[in-house]
């Protein structure tokens, strides 16, 4: 099966809705390939940022400040949620080799489509969630579908249980009074006793 084909065969998967690994499976594509793309995609992402960044820069443009300090935060996450940071090697073959820069342009491109259509099924489920006319069958499977798809954004979130301890009483005793030692070793019986029935 060719290239653009497999390609095709993952993007149908993951806009049913289907989980990265499932569809890579499907499609014939090894975990290892799409890695390399993602890889590629964020270091031609990173690239592009600091090109944009350079030409503010050289025309004295404030929004360079500004642009900096959001390309900061704009990070490219993996399917479990951690943040890939640019591979090093992979920017410096990016400015430097023709041949790469194509590799990593066609990887890139690969890379927003597949995003694109991980996308689709989450705006698929919405949309179903937005119509007045829609099915309970079918807004519970979009419901349930969102919270396991993206549980940040769409789990329940569980409430923290509380349990209300009751407050201990301290009260002490002078050691001395035959009668304050003569409670202290009936309550020591007394919680012997207790852990001792349990």
């Amino acid at each position: 099966m060719e290239k653009t084909e497999r390609i095709k065969k993952l993007k149908n998967a993951l806009t049913a809705g289907s989980p990265m690994r499932i569809a890579l499976s499907f499609a014939g594509i090894p975990y290892s390939e799409y890695r390399y793309w993602l890889i590629l995609y964020v270091a031609v992402e990173r690239c592009g940022q600091e090109r944009e960044i350079a030409e503010l820069e050289k025309s004295k443009s404030n929004l360079a400040k500004i642009r900096k300090s959001a390309y900061a935060f704009s990070t490219v996450e993996d399917d479990d949620g951690n943040p890939i940071e640019p591979d090093p090697e992979a920017m410096t073959l990016y400015r430097t080799s023709r041949s790469f820069r194509k590799e990593a342009d066609e990887a890139h491109r690969i890379m927003a489509d597949i995003l694109e259509a991980k996308t689709k099924s989450v705006i698929l489920h919405l949309g179903r969630l937005a119509k007045e006319d829609t099915s309970k069958a079918a807004v519970s499977a979009s419901q349930w579908f969102l919270e396991r798809a993206l549980p940040t954004e769409f789990g329940k979130k569980e409430k923290e249980e509380r349990q209300d301890v009751p407050a201990i009483e301290v009260k002490f005793v002078k050691s001395d009074s035959e009668a304050s030692l003569k409670r202290v070793a009936d309550m020591e019986k007394s919680i012997l006793g207790d852990r001792n029935e349990a």
